[in-house]
Order: C-alpha cells, then sequence, then structure tokens
C-alpha cells in the first residue's frame, strides 16, 4: 500500500466531508459487488481463493471510479 503523499493528506484534511462521501460509496460498491458475487465466492474451495477473488472485485470497482 503506498503512503499519501503531504498535497493529498491536506486535500484530505481541507476536504473532510467530501473525502468521507467517496471512502463511504466506495464501500458501498465494493459490498455491493460483493454481495452480488456471493455465491460464487462460497464455492471457491480454498480461502486464498476467496481472498484473491475479493481483491479482484475490490480492484475492479476502483479502477472504475477513477
Amino acid at each position: 500500500m503506498e503512503k499519501l503523499t503531504q498535497e493529498e493528506l491536506k486535500w484530505i484534511n481541507d476536504n473532510r466531508n467530501e473525502f468521507i462521501e467517496k471512502v463511504t460509496t466506495t464501500l458501498l460498491q465494493i459490498d455491493t459487488e460483493i454481495q452480488i458475487r456471493k455465491e460464487e465466492l462460497e464455492s471457491l474451495p480454498t480461502k486464498d481463493e476467496r481472498i484473491q477473488k475479493v481483491s479482484e472485485i475490490i480492484k475492479s470497482v476502483t479502477d472504475k471510479l477513477r
């Protein structure tokens, strides 16, 4: 995971409400995608495979937001 730059930290500090709204929206989208794919995730035989799939879901959602 990358560290935030001073500029990014300043933006977060100056725009807390917007930042919280964006984080909340992103987390809700990730949760929705995971719920949609719940059966698919449960069918994977190992915990590592489920973790990998969830990582792919998170990457997919965050890539769409960029």
